[in-house]
């Protein structure tokens, strides 16, 4: 069942996604470890605008990356991003 973007059900989709995505490991070590392995052209989940996007660059340094969503190409920080969304997830994001 799809949602559109943004909607409370679509939000508590990904909240429990992301919740079973952290299993029994911390937040903390989760997050470096996605840190660590991101790369241009690497799928993410955008937090402020609840949509998936692709990384175009990344400056490690500033902690800071752009991320192309759809036809816009926004520059964000890294808490603001997270592994992309799956399956039944990904659909409620993208309100497909």
């Amino acid at each position: 069942e799809a949602y559109p973007t943004g909607s409370r059900q679509a939000e508590e989709k990904v909240k429990e996604s992301l919740l079973q995505i952290i299993g029994s490991t911390s937040l903390g070590e989760k997050r470096q470890q996605f840190f660590r392995t991101l790369k241009k052209g690497k799928p993410v989940f955008l937090l402020s605008l609840a949509r998936q996007g692709v990384v175009t660059k990344i400056n490690k340094s500033k902690k800071t990356l752009r991320v192309r969503v759809g036809e816009m190409e926004v520059e964000t920080n890294w808490e603001d991003v997270s592994p992309p969304a799956t399956g039944i997830y990904s659909t409620a994001i993208e309100g497909e």
